[in-house]
C-alpha cells in the first residue's frame, strides 16, 4: 500500500489504529495482514506501510505434485492498484533448507531484519505440510485396510 505520494510513516500513522487486519486478544493486538511475517502490530513488520515486504504461505489450492511447496509473494511497485500489489511465486525446492536459503537471498538486501522471521515461517509451513502428509497417509492406509477386510469377509461368505 506504500504509495509514490505518501511515505511509509504517513501510511502507518493512518492505518495503525483502524484496518481490517487487526486482531485483539486479551489486551494484545496482532495483525493478520499479508506481508507481516511475525503477526506483530508494529511499523517495522507492517505489510501495509513497508515498501519491501515478503508474504510466505502455502499455495491456495495445491495441485498434484505441489504438496510441500511454499508460495512467496513480493511487493511490487503498483501504487494505484492495491489488489495487484503482490506478485506470487511458488517455490519448488525439495528441502526446508533450500527454501529457507531462497527466502534469505530474497530479503538479503531489501529487509535483512526480516530474514529470521521469514525462515521461521518457512520451517513452520514445512512442519504443517509434514503433519498433513502423515495424516493423509494414515487415512489412505486405513481405507486400504478396510477395503481388504471387506474383501476377506465377502470371500468367506461366498
Amino acid at each position: 500500500m506504500a504509495s509514490a505520494n505518501a511515505s511509509p510513516a504517513l501510511i502507518w500513522n493512518l492505518t495503525k489504529k483502524w484496518n481490517a487486519s487487526l486482531r485483539t486478544h486479551i489486551g494484545t493486538t496482532f495483525s493478520t495482514e499479508q506481508g507481516n511475517l511475525r503477526n506483530i502490530h508494529s511499523r517495522v513488520f507492517s505489510g501495509y506501510a513497508n515498501p519491501a515486504t515478503l508474504a510466505i504461505s502455502a499455495p491456495a489450492a495445491p495441485k498434484k505434485g505441489q504438496f510441500g511447496h511454499i508460495q512467496i509473494a513480493t511487493k511490487r511497485r503498483v501504487h494505484n492498484a492495491p489488489a495487484r500489489q503482490y506478485a506470487a511465486v511458488v517455490a519448488k525446492n525439495k528441502t526446508i533448507r533450500h527454501n529457507a536459503q531462497a527466502v534469505a537471498h530474497m530479503l538479503e538486501f531489501t529487509a535483512p531484519h526480516l530474514i529470521e522471521a521469514a525462515q521461521a515461517r518457512v520451517s513452520q509451513l514445512a512442519l504443517t505440510h509434514r503433519r498433513r502428509a502423515i495424516r493423509i497417509h494414515k487415512a489412505q492406509v486405513q481405507a486400504a485396510k478396510a477395503k481388504a477386510r471387506k474383501a476377506r469377509v465377502a470371500a468367506r461368505q461366498a
